[in-house]
Formats: C-alpha cells, structure tokens, sequence
C-alpha cells in the first residue's frame, strides 16, 4: 500500500512509520531540508501522489499546496493528521493567521496524531489494523515518557529561568505544555528572514 504525507518534521517522520507496521511504502513529498513555507511541488511530486492510497497532511496552513493535487487525484485518501487538536495562535502572530501548525511539539498533539495514522491505515488495509493499534499504542506510550522526561528536566531549572527564545515563532505548544516563558523569536515571521538588530532585543530581557 503507498502512502504519501506532505511534512518534513522529525516527530511526525516517526509517527508514520511506527504507525504501519511494515506493511506500507512511504514517501515523504519534501526532505528535511525545505522550507514547507516555501514549497513548490513538481511532476514527480504529483506523480508520487497519484500512486498513493493514503495521504497525510498536516493541514494546517504547511501544506496548502495539496489542496489541487488532491483535486486532480480521485484515487488518494487525504488524512488531516492534526483532525481533534485544539489550535492556538501563533506566540508572535506570525504567517500563519491566528492558527500554530506546529502542534506536534506538545507530545499529547503527537499522541493524537499517531491515533488518526493508525485509524486512516485501518480504514485502508483492515486486514491489518490490529497491527496499526498496537505500533500506536508503543509510540503512544513513548510520548509519554517523553513528556515525563521533559517534565523532570525543566523541573531542574530555577522557575525564574524557565524562558525561550527561539530562531522561529514554533514552539508555541511546547511552551504552553510545560509552562515556560515565551521571550521572542529571532525570526518571528519567516523562516526565511534575515536577523538584523531590530531581532535581537528580545534576547536581553
């Protein structure tokens, strides 16, 4: 069974796989370094799509350039794998209006994420769902941990501490997950951006 998802990002990389057992080619539409702001899909892309039976997306603003492929390909099922999440605005208010994509970086998003994989697969290849439950329930049960270990080690820094700054206005679920202090971000806008000294004030709060 082929299956196609749009992002690029590590811990949605790991939801996939884990989620199909061994039983599913993957490919990814763009590697780890491009810019999903900045995408611009080509024939092998649309190609890839067209031998797919399931498609991930993000769904979130990152992969709007979907919307046509799709369009064009009666056979692909298309998945929002962020379906059940409740969004927050963007810490800095940036490109992408009043909705974060960046969900996974709270592990309880991830843990939902990996649930509407496992269900998606299953809706596609039932012979092997019970699989599919299982490799979710594993990586549900590394998430948690993830976030117990996360937990401990900012509990070992001061309160007053507890900041970050970022490169990029991302990690709005992180923070608001484990209650840390927003300061700003370098490039709060565009991952694209040039710093210049109008970016750096935020780091001396």
């Amino acid at each position: 069974m082929g299956v196609s998802r749009s992002w690029r990002y590590h811990p949605d990389r790991r939801a996939s796989p884990r989620g199909r057992g061994d039983r599913i080619n993957l490919v990814t539409l763009f590697a780890a370094d491009v810019d999903p702001h900045h995408f611009e899909p080509k024939a092998a892309d649309v190609r890839k799509l067209s031998d797919a039976a399931v498609v991930l997306r993000n769904g979130i603003h990152l992969d709007e350039f979907l919307d046509k492929m799709i369009e064009s390909n009666s056979t692909a099922v298309p998945v929002t794998v962020t379906e059940g999440i409740t969004l927050h605005a963007p810490t800095d208010g940036d490109d992408h209006d009043d909705e974060d994509p960046h969900v996974w970086h709270d592990p309880m998003n991830a843990k939902v994420m990996v649930d509407n994989i496992a269900k998606a697969l299953s809706a596609v290849d039932a012979a092997n769902a019970s699989t599919y439950a299982q490799n979710a329930m594993t990586d549900k049960e590394k998430l948690d941990a993830t976030d117990t270990q996360i937990k401990q080690l900012i509990d070992s820094i001061p309160p007053a501490n507890r900041k970050i700054v970022t490169n990029h206005d991302a990690f709005g679920y992180f923070i608001r997950r484990y209650n840390l202090t927003y300061v700003g971000a370098i490039l709060s806008t565009s991952t694209q951006g040039e710093v210049s000294g109008k970016t750096w004030p935020p780091c001396k709060r």
